[in-house]
């Protein structure tokens, strides 16, 4: 992956608008190459107690573009996650696209995604970048912005990581990462913690 830039934003079905636009490049012979994007983590101890299908009645209308092109995507339940012990991703949507020898593409996807919460009131919402990890080498440029009104700031009393600058544009802010040959060890989380 050679970059990388991920723009988040209120909206959508499920409450978050997503869009990645990544270039890709193969630095082998001739391939096809599954991708996945993954939306949360499920303990695979749980899954034989609940109801099939409970961690993937969602519908993120994930769409992917490689080079312009619409692309099929498939969407898979449990998948192992190579980073967190024992855990395992609810849904990953993949997708396959293929490379000759040095060529590179862009790969743009486009989704909603909705926040968690608890019964306590706590609300989360968090984008997943550690799988960005699992490329070749480091990723070369990576951007990420979130948008949110300026009226809702307040709410997300913490944000993290620590971010790179904000910019405020009517009543939006944006709050912007941005890294060079990284290798992603964190994701980007948002919280509301309630009055108790």
């Amino acid at each position: 992956m050679l970059t990388d830039s991920v723009f988040i934003q209120r909206g959508g079905k499920l409450g978050w608008l997503v869009r990645v636009n990544t270039t890709f490049k193969n630095f082998g012979p001739d391939t096809v190459v599954q991708i996945g994007f993954p939306f949360g983590y499920y303990d695979p101890g749980e899954i034989d107690t609940l109801p099939n299908g409970e961690y993937c009645n969602a519908n993120p209308e994930f769409q992917v573009k490689v080079n312009g092109r619409s692309v099929r995507t498939y969407p898979k339940r449990g998948i192992e996650n190579p980073d967190l012990d024992n855990l395992k991703f609810a849904l990953v949507y993949t997708f396959h696209v293929r490379f000759k020898k040095g060529e590179m593409k862009s790969v743009i996807q486009t989704y909603t995604v909705g926040g968690g919460g608890n019964s306590i009131g706590e609300r989360y919402f968090n984008y997943i970048l550690k799988t960005g990890s699992l490329w070749k080498d480091s990723i070369k440029s990576l951007f990420i912005s979130l948008k949110l009104s300026r009226k809702d700031v307040k709410y997300w009393q913490s944000i993290s990581p620590q971010v790179s600058d904000t910019k405020q544009t009517g009543k939006s802010i944006e709050f912007h990462w941005r890294y060079e040959n990284v290798k992603p060890d964190s994701d980007i989380e948002l919280y509301h913690h309630p009055d108790l």
